[in-house]
């Protein structure tokens, strides 16, 4: 229903604004009019309606005068210009801050033809508001194109805003893949996630041509806001006063709640309508509350047991649903505890709730394995296969990973084993296989006499002309000859429950030389002594 809202005078204007949910008619002696005052949700989808991905248009003109160009020049006077942004998408992994935009007002004459822009106004997220005030007669006009012709503009194909990045030159818009104004290069292929949804409140007044402008809360319906969001406390920042009534999702009053002087809680995702008491009944203040942002997204780095990113003081985890003793993300990866789940949130910010809740399932470590090993061969009694890491020691530095064959033992020297961590699991509980020494090296030394060793050699026991034991020979219960200059290694055999013992070297020397001896003759008569035979 038609209310009379005001009645504006000056020297200047003579005019009655005319109230329809927000907008006012036109009138042949009006000195401005309104052009539109709504509030929109560009997305990055197009529809049939408002195209949508980076434009927002509207073909209706019913209240406009045919002619802006006479008898009132409105082409040459001042087009006024108010945005606010109410919300804007939050840049992708960066909860809480925005892509700065650029909106710029636009006639488009006929699909294909001429059209006229006016400047880039630049907008800072979510709460920033800017005005712009210029002749539509100095906007730029399509290249190649007739001007547009405003003395036809009840023939206009469509008018409305045109989104751009205000931080480069490009436009984010699907249709605009490959193009100059493309935003993959600068943004990546998911660029449009920068921006929308977006929703804007634009209101834009057409000043004649020397009359001064009346002024903007002549259209704000019906004046400065009077209730925003306070994204902390989830409440309007103002109390609402007894001569106020609201209603969530309808704007027909009378018959909403009556303020009590309080603040109220504020449903995010919704619209709260406000109706002064003392306004006309379809007058009201429109408070849109944002969505609450969707949960954060960690997942998991299972070979570190922490999460896979570093969550920054806009992050808040904790290890229950109801988020109590949460903790603030630092810049770095938080330590997770395999079969405890854990909970994280985007903190509220000024400009937006604070997020649903992630639940982040942290899976139990899986079964150790479990492995013996052989004393005859020093070899595990199982193949070890690829899915298991081992090492000798506790830390598992220097791991070496399974190939599906029995690992070589040492003796005395402990083996850890575990289930490798991977995409989708963690590291088990390490299996620690403990090998035992070998036993000490046999009592055995040399019989030089003899040339044999000092005890009989068993059939416990074998030898070898190698410290590696190619080819060794069981004891035969008897004393084992030596050859001088042919050195012997002997060990105590290994059996199913010992090692070999450690091998005892006799270090066998080659036999001495011969001695040399000789008989010297003489003759007495002559004291000749003559030569010496051995």
């Amino acid at each position: 229903m038609k209310q009379i809202f005001t009645l504006i005078k000056s020297k200047y204007i003579t005019c009655t604004l005319m109230m329809l949910t927000g907008f006012s008619l036109w009138s042949a002696n009006a000195q401005e009019f309104l052009v539109k005052n709504e509030i929109f949700t560009v997305t990055k989808e197009e529809n049939n309606d408002h195209d949508g991905n980076s434009l927002w248009t509207w073909t209706d003109k019913m209240n406009f005068p045919a002619d802006w160009t006479a008898p009132t020049n409105f082409y040459d006077g001042q087009f006024m210009i108010r945005y606010r942004i109410i919300s804007q998408a939050e840049i992708p992994g960066a909860p809480g801050t925005y892509r700065k935009t650029k909106l710029q007002f636009a006639f488009w004459q006929e699909p294909g033809g001429s059209e006229t822009a006016g400047d880039h106004v630049l907008m800072n997220g979510p709460g920033s508001i800017e005005t712009s005030s210029a002749a539509i007669s100095s906007w730029w006009n399509k290249e190649n194109k007739p001007k547009v012709d405003f003395t036809k503009v009840d023939e206009f194909w469509k008018y409305g805003i045109v989104v751009w990045d205000g931080e480069s030159g490009c436009m984010p818009s699907t249709w605009e893949n490959g193009q100059p104004t493309d935003c993959a290069p600068v943004l990546g292929s998911n660029y449009q996630d920068y921006f929308f949804p977006l929703q804007i409140e634009l209101t834009v007044v057409a000043v004649a041509e020397g009359a001064t402008f009346s002024g903007w809360n002549n259209y704000l319906i019906p004046g400065a806001r009077p209730f925003t969001t306070n994204f902390q406390t989830e409440k309007t920042n103002e109390p609402v006063p007894a001569t106020y009534e609201y209603k969530v999702g309808n704007s027909t009053f009378p018959g909403g709640t009556v303020g009590t002087g309080t603040t109220i809680d504020l449903t995010p995702g919704t619209t709260v309508y406000f109706h002064k008491l003392t306004d006309p009944a379809g007058t009201f203040y429109t408070l849109v509350v944002p969505s609450r942002p969707s949960a954060p997204t960690v997942g998991l780095d299972h070979a570190n047991e922490t999460t896979d990113i570093a969550l920054s003081s806009v992050y808040k985890y904790a290890g229950n649903p109801g988020m109590t003793d949460y903790e603030i993300g630092n810049g770095t990866k938080p330590q997770v505890t395999p079969g405890q789940d854990a909970y994280f949130q985007f903190v509220a910010t000024p400009a937006s709730f604070i997020s649903s809740v992630q639940h982040l399932d942290i899976p139990t470590r899986p079964a150790k394995p479990d492995y013996s090993f052989s004393y005859l061969t020093g070899k595990t009694v199982e193949d070890v296969p690829n899915t298991i890491e081992y090492a000798t020691n506790a830390s598992m530095t220097g791991a070496l990973i399974g190939d599906f064959e029995p690992v070589n033992v040492v003796p005395g020297t402990d083996m850890y084993f575990r289930v490798r961590p991977s995409d989708i699991g963690f590291a088990s509980e390490k299996f620690v296989l403990n090998i035992p020494a070998q036993p000490n090296e046999p009592n055995v030394s040399i019989d030089f006499a003899n040339k044999r060793t000092s005890v009989v050699i068993a059939s416990t026991m074998e030898y070898a002309g190698n410290v590696n034991f190619t080819s060794p020979t069981t004891g035969a219960g008897t004393y084992l000859p030596l050859t001088p200059g042919n050195d012997v290694y002997i060990r105590t055999k290994s059996t199913a429950t010992s090692f070999a013992s450690v091998a005892k070297f006799l270090d066998v020397p080659p036999l001495p030389a011969t001695p040399a001896y000789g008989i010297r003759l003489c003759q007495h008569f002559d004291h000749y002594c003559g030569a010496s035979y051995g």
